[in-house]
């Protein structure tokens, strides 16, 4: 999930669209945040589509619209923290980004905002990895 700060309109994402111009920039980074989740990232797995061949992914707005995505984390200062350094890095592919140190500290505070104990939380990282490692083997079958 990426904020788009110059409001570029995507042809293959799914778009949040700011039309008023009033979306808080704090609600924002809390719906960035958890959509950048390990929890975020499975949901795609499970419900995305799987079937554009390669092993690529989509979630369409309507594969989303009946799960909660946005929750009010109150850590606004840590969420930006995480999100400076991320804005300007390349992303990387899914499985590298999962153990990289900014997704830690996204996943500590989605998992203890939900009551998410450490071993859960590694067990839902361990099902995601799974997830997507089943998705990559299964697209060159």
């Amino acid at each position: 999930c990426a904020i788009n700060s110059i409001s570029a309109y995507s042809s293959s994402f799914v778009d949040i669209y700011d039309e008023k111009g009033n979306f808080p920039k704090e609600d924002m980074l809390n719906l960035w945040l958890f959509l950048n989740s390990s929890i975020g990232y499975l949901i795609r797995e499970l419900n995305g589509r799987k079937n554009l061949g390669g092993g690529l992914l989509k979630a369409e707005a309507t594969d989303l619209k009946d799960v909660p995505l946005y929750f009010n984390f109150d850590k606004v200062q840590d969420i930006k923290n995480i999100y400076e350094k991320l804005k300007n890095r390349q992303a990387l592919p899914t499985i590298d980004e999962i153990d990289t140190e900014e997704h830690r500290r996204i996943d500590e505070i989605v998992f203890y905002f939900l009551g998410i104990s450490k071993r859960r939380g590694e067990m839902i990282i361990n099902y995601l990895k799974t997830k997507i490692f089943e998705r990559i083997k299964k697209s060159k079958t």
